[in-house]
């Protein structure tokens, strides 16, 4: 849980993001940290994550230095865990030597506790805008519809093995109504969100996109 309750920001957007891998609400204090949190949902890497994880206290260059980084990650397997400081690349540009001891003191902490440390900008979380917006629309099907128990089979069924076919010949296959391929549409994302389907999120995700049979890992 977040050492320190996250205030209300009126130069910024602040709320609640609503975690799947961590089982409840993420506070977040900027918009960059919102999306940031949604880049992890999708990251097969990733165990777990926290906001606002510890208060740093220390002696830096001989001042007494505090900082809370905005998030730790867990990873699966042996990787550490990372601290990071989320950041836009302005504010660091404009602002980057009121930051040079936080970020000396939170390296130090990271290396002392078997951690990694880095700070991300929306240079990094934002680089690649479709794939972002690919992640918002899927992630509104991160439940499985009320149909998605009739629907899953006939789905992965059309999908097939041998190269993948795209959403609208998939849809087609299911019914030739569109009522009827409108109540296949959600279990498809949500396929999708879980990762029991995969597709190229680097493009942008429409009835055109190529759907597979995703037979490695699937999102827990």
């Amino acid at each position: 849980m977040p050492v320190r309750k996250i205030p209300k920001n009126y130069r910024s957007i602040t709320g609640n993001f609503p975690s799947i891998k961590n089982g409840r609400s993420m506070a977040f204090e900027s918009a960059l940290e919102r999306d940031y949190f949604l880049t992890l949902e999708f990251d097969h890497t990733v165990k777990s994550y926290e906001e606002q994880p510890i208060k740093i206290t220390g002696i830096v260059e001989g001042e007494k230095v505090h900082h809370t980084p905005d998030c730790l990650v867990n990873y699966h397997g042996d990787r550490r865990p990372l601290l990071v400081q989320v950041k836009y690349q302005e504010e660091l540009d404009e602002n980057g030597d009121d930051y040079r001891l936080r970020f000396l003191l939170a390296e130090k902490h990271a290396r002392d506790n078997s951690m990694e440390f880095r700070v991300i900008t929306d240079v990094e979380i934002r680089e690649n805008r479709l794939r972002l917006d690919n992640f918002r629309l899927l992630y509104r099907f991160t439940s499985p519809p009320q149909n998605f128990g009739d629907c899953e089979s006939q789905i992965c069924s059309a999908v097939g093995d041998a190269g993948g076919h795209s959403i609208f010949d998939v849809l087609n296959g299911l019914s030739p109504e569109r009522t009827g391929q409108a109540g296949f549409t959600p279990s498809i994302w949500h396929l999708l969100f879980v990762g029991r389907l995969k597709a190229d999120l680097e493009k942008p995700l429409n009835y055109q996109t190529i759907m597979r049979i995703n037979h490695g890992h699937i999102v827990s």
